[in-house]
């Protein structure tokens, strides 16, 4: 590795090195790696200048839109020729939307109903003997998710996120009916919900927000889903 120094500088200034490396993430983080080498006798004043939450040394903070960060701690390496590196990693920003993908997961419903039938009295059978009935429905369905992936202050309460999804949607792919249900001999019932299908509620909804931090900045991952919810109504 080539190292770059120059006799005018002050004992305890920082010499950036060639080879900066930027790496981008999908969530608008980047993380910029670079080394500046110091004379041994000034780390006093050195170390200070690569603290956590400082600037990134050398007054260039590009492409970020607002400044990087250095997180971790700065690696040291002491060198025989009178100059201690530190290999400096910070991280920035260069926009606030991120990105976002439209997924898909597999949402379970199961509901059991019960009813009891009671016929009409007749001249025949004045005392007719009531029909109890017990049934278990599960359906399997794919359900859209929306994700965002953005990069935020770390002082950013999650409060302030504001995002606008897609319409959500949902596709059935299996029901399964087992036990005894109920035939069509009943007046009306066919029409009771719970009696082929399950009566659900579906609402698309914020599922989950995780956040990781990297020092000044957080990446941020915010989940909606459309979710279902077995309705209150079922067979009486």
């Amino acid at each position: 590795m080539s190292y770059t120094i120059y006799n005018s500088q002050s004992a305890s200034s920082l010499i950036a090195q060639s080879g900066k490396t930027v790496s981008a993430f999908p969530s608008g983080l980047i993380r910029v790696e670079q080394s500046f080498l110091t004379q041994s006798g000034a780390l006093f004043t050195s170390r200070p200048l690569v603290a956590v939450g400082n600037d990134a040394p050398g007054g260039d903070s590009s492409p970020s839109i607002d400044g990087l960060k250095i997180f971790p701690e700065a690696q040291e390496r002491h060198r025989e020729d009178g100059f201690t590196e530190f290999i400096v990693t910070s991280y920035g920003r260069v926009n606030s939307e991120g990105s976002s993908v439209l997924g898909v997961q597999i949402v379970t419903l199961s509901a059991s109903y019960t009813h009891t039938y009671t016929p009409a009295a007749t001249e025949q059978n004045p005392n007719p003997t009531p029909a109890n009935f017990a049934w278990t429905i599960k359906e399997t369905w794919l359900a859209d998710t929306y994700t965002v992936t953005r990069t935020m202050l770390a002082s950013e309460p999650n409060s302030v996120i504001s995002i606008t999804p897609p319409t959500l949607g949902k596709v059935l792919k299996k029901r399964e009916i087992s036990g005894n249900r109920p035939g069509t001999s009943i007046p009306g019932y066919i029409t009771v919900p719970g009696y082929s299908s399950i009566g659900a509620e579906w609402e698309s909804q914020l599922s989950s927000i995780d956040r990781r931090n990297f020092g000044y900045y957080d990446e941020v991952i915010i989940t909606y889903a459309m979710t279902g919810t077995v309705s209150a109504n079922a067979p009486v």
